[in-house]
C-alpha cells in the first residue's frame, strides 16, 4: 500500500505540472480570438501593399511618405503610386504628401490598403502661429500672412528679412545700405511714427530687436501680424506690427542629415559713367567763366592731360566672394524629437578694397522637445549661439560716406604716386607725407578717395549671441494646459578701432604721435519669464479656447569705451589701449541701462462649427520707461469672421472656401530710451573755475534734460475688413482694407536756451494716418507629377500727418546731409506724408 501510494502521489504531481501547459494549448487551438492569441498574431509581420491616389482626380501620387506611427520605419510610393511595407496588425500607417492632408490608417487584418488623399485647399487646415499658441489658418479672424519653409529656402539670403520681400503684401523691406551685415528696414502698413517704426520680433516666443544672428536656413516659418487685433496679444510693443519667427523643430523618424551649400562671386552690373579729365576741365572752365573768373585750365593742359583717373576702377572689390554652408540633423520618435544645425556664412562687400567691408557668421542651433507620461508633461528648449565678425566702410552722411568721395573726386591726379616732394614738413614727416598715394596738384584741399577709404576704415567688430528659451508644459486634464517659458537674449560685442598716421591734405591729416587705439565692449542681457494657461473645449459644435497669462521681462546694458594715443607699434593688429604711451590722451567712458516690463494678458477664441468666428484679446503692460502716472497701458481688441462656405445653403463646385472677417484693436509703442520721463543729472562737461588769481576747477552737476512725469505710450488704433477665398481648388484670393491711426507720438520737444538743460524733454504729441488696401492672388496646380504655383500681391498705402502740436505744425529734418551747410531735405508736416522730400 505504501509503495502504491507513493506512485500515486508521483503521478499526481506530474499531472499537476502539465495541467497549465495542456490548458494553454487547448486555449490556443480552441480560442483563436483570445487576447493571448491575438497578441501573438499581431506581433507577426506581414506585407501590406496598395496604391495612393489623388482624391479629386484619381491620379496616382508618387513620392507619398508612408511611416509606421511611433517607429523609425516607412517607405514611399513609386511612380505608379504603389507601395509595399512589412508591418504588424497593431501598426498604424501615416500617409503624408506636400499639398495634401495627412491620413492615418490602422492595419488590422488588411493586406491591401488603397488610399485617396484629399488636397489641402491651399493650406486652410495648416496651423499658423498667432502668439502664445497656434490656430488653424481657416479660423483666423485677423490680417496675418505666413511665409513657409519652402519660400524661405528658395532664397539664399544673408538676413531673414530679405526672404520676406515679395511674399508679404503690406510689408515693405528695404536695405539700409549694401554693406554686408547691415540691417534691413521693415515697415508693416506704413510708417506710424516719427520715432522708431520697427516691428516687434518674436523668435520661438522670445522678443528681440535684432534677428541678424539667425541663418534663414534654420527658420521653419514666419508669421506677420499686421492688424491691431492679431498683434494686440503683445500690447505695448505691437503698434508697428509683430513678426513671429519659428525655427525648425524635430520630427519623428530616422536620423536625417542634410547639407545645403553654395559658393559664388559678386560684381556690379552697371558702373557709373563719370567725366574723364578733358570733360572735367572743360566743365570747370565753363563754371569759372559763368562766375566771371579766369579759366582754370589752358588749352595746352587740356590737350596733353589724357583721360586721367576713373575712380570707379578702384572703388570696387572685383569677384567679391559669398558663401553659405548649412549642415543639419533631424530625428527622433513620437516622444522625443530633435533638430540641430551648424552653419557658416561669409560675404565680402563689392565696394572697398579687400577686407574693408565683410561679414562672417557661424551659427549653432539645437531644438528638442520631449514628452513624458503619455504626453501629459512636455519640456524642451530652443537654443542658438552665433558668432559674427564684420567690418565696414563709411555709409553715413557727407562726413562719413566712402562712395560719395569717389563720385566727387576729380580725375586730374593719379591714385598712386611716389614722386611728390613734401610741402607739409611742419605738419607731418616726409615718410607720412610720401605714403605712395597720389595727391591733387590743382586743388590743395581735394582728398584722394582711395587713400581716405584706406586710412579711415580700420575697424573690426565681433558679436557673440546666446539666444533661446526652455519650456515646460503640463496638461492637467484634457484641454487644460499650463506652460512656463524662460527666455534669454545675451549679446556681447567687442570692437577695435585704429587711427593711423596719415596726410591727405593740409586740412585732413593725423600728425606724428596722434595715432590712436580704440577699444569698446558692450553687454546686453534680456531675461523673460512667462506663465500662461490655455483651456480648449468643444460642446455640440461650440469650440472655445481661452488663454490667461503674465509675463516679466528685464533688460540690462553695459557699455565701456577707451582710447589712447601714441602707439608703440603703429599697426591695426596691435590697436589695443595699452599699446599707447601718451597718458594725457587716455579717455575712458561707460554707461549702464536698465529696463523692465510686467504684463498681464488674456484671449478668447470662439467658433461655432468653424462657421462663426469670434476673438477677444486684452493686454495690460507696465514699463519702467514711463513715470508712475502713466506706467501702465491697456490694449484691447476684438475680431469676428463668417465662413460662408460652411453654411448649408452654400453648395457650389467652384467656391471651396470664403471667409469674411473684420477687426478693431489698439496697440502701443514704447521705443524710447530708458527713464525718458526723468531728469537725470550729469557732470560730464560741466566743470567751472572759481577764484582769482589761482583759479580752481570745480566739478559741476546739472540735469541732463527737462523732466516729463506725464509721459505715456504711443497708441495705435486700427480697423481692418477683409476676406479670404479659395476657388476651383487652385486659386487663392486674400483682400484687406484698413485704417490705422497713431497718436501721442514720443517726440523730443525744443525748449528755450534759458531753461539751461542740456537736452529737451520727450513729450507726447502728433497724429498720423495710414489707409490702404492689400490684395494677394495665388494659383497652385499639378499636371501629372509636375506641381507648380504662381503668386503675386499688390498693396496701396496713403500716409498722412494729421496733427503736429507746435506753431509751425512741422518737425524739421536734419541739415548738412547732402553737403556741408545744406538745408533739410525731408520733414514731417501736417497734410503731407511723414518724411516727405522737401526743397525748392
Amino acid at each position: 500500500m505504501k509503495k502504491n501510494h507513493t506512485l500515486f502521489r508521483k503521478h499526481w504531481l506530474t499531472g499537476y505540472r502539465l495541467v497549465p501547459v495542456f490548458t494553454a494549448l487547448l486555449l490556443l487551438f480552441t480560442l483563436p480570438k483570445s487576447a493571448f492569441c491575438e497578441q501573438l498574431l499581431q506581433d507577426e509581420e506581414k506585407q501590406v501593399k496598395g496604391v495612393v491616389k489623388d482624391g479629386t482626380n484619381g491620379e496616382a501620387l508618387p513620392g507619398v511618405s508612408i511611416i509606421v506611427k511611433g517607429q523609425n520605419k516607412g517607405t514611399s510610393t513609386d511612380l505608379a503610386g504603389s507601395y509595399s511595407l512589412n508591418v504588424t496588425e497593431s501598426d498604424i500607417l501615416i500617409f503624408s504628401f506636400v499639398g495634401y492632408l495627412d491620413q492615418e490608417i490602422a492595419v488590422g487584418n488588411q493586406t491591401e490598403i488603397n488610399i485617396e488623399l484629399k488636397p489641402d485647399i491651399i493650406g486652410l487646415d495648416e496651423i499658423v502661429v498667432v502668439g502664445y499658441g497656434v490656430q488653424k489658418k481657416k479660423l483666423s479672424t485677423g490680417a496675418t500672412v505666413n511665409v513657409g519653409e519652402d519660400e524661405i529656402s528658395k532664397n539664399h539670403n544673408l538676413r531673414l528679412e530679405q526672404t520676406l520681400q515679395g511674399y508679404t503684401p503690406g510689408v515693405t523691406v528695404t536695405a539700409n545700405s549694401g554693406q554686408p551685415g547691415e540691417g534691413m528696414k521693415v515697415r508693416v502698413r506704413g510708417v506710424g511714427t516719427v520715432g522708431n517704426s520697427d516691428p516687434l520680433y518674436i523668435v520661438d516666443g522670445v522678443p528681440t530687436d535684432d534677428v541678424s544672428y539667425l541663418n534663414p536656413s534654420d527658420v521653419e516659418s514666419v508669421d506677420i501680424l499686421k492688424d491691431a487685433a492679431s498683434a494686440a496679444i503683445y500690447g505695448a510693443r505691437a503698434a508697428n506690427g509683430v513678426v513671429l519667427i519659428t525655427t525648425k523643430k524635430g520630427k519623428p523618424g530616422e536620423l536625417k542629415v542634410s547639407l545645403d551649400s553654395y559658393y559664388g562671386f559678386q560684381n556690379p552690373v552697371n558702373n557709373m559713367d563719370l567725366l574723364n579729365t578733358e570733360q572735367y576741365m572743360m566743365i570747370m572752365n565753363e563754371v569759372a567763366y559763368n562766375m566771371g573768373d579766369d579759366t582754370i585750365f589752358t588749352p595746352e593742359i587740356i590737350d596733353t592731360i589724357g583721360k586721367g583717373t576713373d575712380w570707379t576702377d578702384y572703388i570696387f572689390n572685383e569677384n567679391a566672394k559669398i558663401q553659405n554652408h548649412v549642415l543639419s540633423f533631424t530625428g527622433g520618435n513620437e516622444n522625443s524629437a530633435y533638430s540641430a544645425s551648424i552653419s557658416y556664412f561669409d560675404q565680402e562687400g563689392i565696394i572697398g578694397t579687400q577686407n574693408k567691408s565683410r561679414f562672417e557668421r557661424i551659427t549653432l542651433r539645437l531644438n528638442s522637445d520631449h514628452k513624458l507620461y503619455n504626453g501629459i508633461l512636455t519640456f524642451g528648449e530652443n537654443l542658438v549661439y552665433s558668432h559674427e565678425n564684420f567690418a565696414g566702410i563709411g555709409i553715413g552722411n557727407i562726413y562719413d560716406n566712402s562712395v560719395r568721395s569717389f563720385l566727387n573726386a576729380s580725375p586730374t591726379f593719379p591714385v598712386y604716386d611716389t614722386t611728390w616732394v613734401t610741402d607739409a614738413s611742419n605738419l607731418v614727416s616726409d615718410e607720412i607725407y610720401n605714403d605712395g598715394f597720389g595727391k591733387s596738384w590743382i586743388f590743395p584741399f581735394e582728398i584722394n578717395p582711395v587713400a581716405s577709404m584706406y586710412y579711415g576704415n580700420f575697424n573690426d567688430k565681433t558679436d557673440d549671441k546666446i539666444f533661446g528659451n526652455v519650456f515646460l508644459e503640463l496638461e492637467i486634464i484634457k484641454g487644460l494646459k499650463i506652460k512656463t517659458n524662460y527666455g534669454f537674449d545675451l549679446a556681447f560685442r567687442n570692437e577695435n578701432g585704429y587711427e593711423p598716421l596719415y596726410y591727405l591734405t593740409r586740412q585732413n591729416f593725423n600728425a606724428d604721435g596722434d595715432n590712436m587705439a580704440i577699444q569698446s565692449m558692450e553687454r546686453k542681457m534680456t531675461y523673460l519669464w512667462e506663465n500662461y494657461t490655455t483651456y480648449s473645449k468643444s460642446i455640440r459644435g461650440h469650440n472655445i479656447n481661452v488663454l490667461l497669462g503674465m509675463s516679466v521681462q528685464e533688460y540690462n546694458r553695459y557699455w565701456l569705451r577707451g582710447e589712447k594715443q601714441d602707439l608703440i607699434i603703429d599697426d591695426f593688429d596691435y590697436a589695443i589701449i595699452n599699446n599707447g604711451t601718451e597718458e594725457d590722451t587716455r579717455k575712458p567712458e561707460g554707461t549702464k541701462e536698465d529696463e523692465g516690463w510686467i504684463s498681464y494678458f488674456g484671449r478668447i477664441f470662439y467658433n461655432y462649427k468653424e462657421r462663426y468666428l469670434l476673438s477677444f484679446t486684452l493686454r495690460r503692460d507696465g514699463s519702467s520707461k514711463f513715470g508712475s502716472e502713466n506706467r501702465f497701458g491697456t490694449f484691447p481688441s476684438v475680431s469676428a469672421g463668417w465662413v460662408i462656405t460652411e453654411e448649408p445653403f452654400i453648395n457650389t463646385n467652384w467656391m471651396d472656401f470664403l471667409k469674411i472677417r473684420g477687426s478693431w484693436g489698439q496697440n502701443g509703442n514704447d521705443k524710447i530710451g530708458s527713464f525718458a520721463y526723468e531728469a537725470l543729472v550729469s557732470s560730464e562737461g560741466n566743470s567751472y573755475y572759481f577764484g582769482s588769481p589761482n583759479e580752481v576747477l570745480y566739478i559741476g552737476t546739472v540735469p541732463e534734460k527737462v523732466p516729463n512725469p506725464k509721459l505715456r505710450w504711443e497708441k495705435s488704433e486700427q480697423i481692418d475688413i477683409g476676406f479670404d477665398a479659395r476657388l476651383f481648388h487652385t486659386v487663392s484670393v486674400n483682400f484687406d482694407w484698413y485704417v490705422k491711426k497713431t497718436k501721442d507720438w514720443l517726440v523730443v520737444s525744443p525748449v528755450p536756451a534759458l531753461v539751461g538743460a542740456v537736452e529737451a524733454p520727450t513729450i507726447n504729441g502728433g497724429l498720423i494716418s495710414n489707409k490702404g488696401v492689400e490684395l494677394a492672388l495665388g494659383y497652385n496646380n499639378n499636371i501629372g507629377d509636375f506641381r507648380f504655383g504662381i503668386g503675386g500681391n499688390i498693396a496701396f498705402n496713403k500716409n498722412e500727418v494729421l496733427e503736429i502740436p507746435n506753431e509751425e505744425h512741422v518737425i524739421h529734418g536734419e541739415t548738412s546731409i547732402l553737403y556741408n551747410g545744406s538745408e533739410e531735405f525731408y520733414r514731417a508736416e501736417e497734410g503731407y506724408p511723414v518724411g516727405y522730400f522737401w526743397g525748392y
